[in-house]
């Protein structure tokens, strides 16, 4: 049985769709059940819905409190996630993220990530493989000896690995 996460990248698309409705007409019936019906779903959803939400309060903290100064942020944002705006994407996304220095993550494989300043992944293990998604930048893998595969996506190229250590850096961010 495959039990691999959803696709995240669409689940922040409805989300987001879901934030903005939510902003618009806070008291909106069938709004806060389409709400209510998403999280239900699973964790997944809950978390692509309190980073999107997470996303727009720090969007809020650095606007006047004007709901259409809101909307028109959340918008934005929605409009940037669609159109590919790469900071916003990862920031959505990642899982893990540097700033100006490395840092040593222990995946949910129990795997290590050493990454790279201005890196960011998100894990995307499940039961049947242990992957990692380097969004941005790159990083160190420490690898444990394990029967199922560790796979590294860096845009288009897939590393995998079993029981070994080795780096990789994202196509999409050479020269950046």
């Amino acid at each position: 049985m495959n039990t691999s996460r959803p696709d995240q990248e669409a689940l922040i698309r409805e989300a987001a769709k879901l934030v903005i409705r939510l902003n618009e007409d806070p008291v909106n019936a069938q709004a806060l059940k389409d709400r209510d019906v998403f999280l239900a779903r699973g964790e997944a959803e809950r978390e692509a819905f309190a980073k999107t939400v997470r996303t727009v309060k720090i969007g809020a903290r650095r606007s006047p409190p004007n709901t259409s100064v809101i909307a028109a942020f959340m918008l934005l944002a929605a409009s940037a996630f669609y159109f590919g705006y790469e900071p916003l994407r990862v920031a959505m996304l990642a899982d893990w993220r540097t700033k100006s220095s490395t840092a040593e993550i222990r995946l949910s494989s129990g795997d290590v990530a050493h990454l790279d300043a201005s890196s960011a992944i998100i894990d995307k293990t499940d039961g049947a493989v242990r992957r990692v998604g380097v969004l941005h930048g790159g990083g160190f893998f420490d690898v444990d000896t394990s029967v199922q595969p560790f796979e590294v996506d860096a845009g288009p190229l897939t590393a995998a690995a079993l029981g070994t250590a080795f780096e990789v850096s994202s196509p999409l961010s050479l020269g950046h």
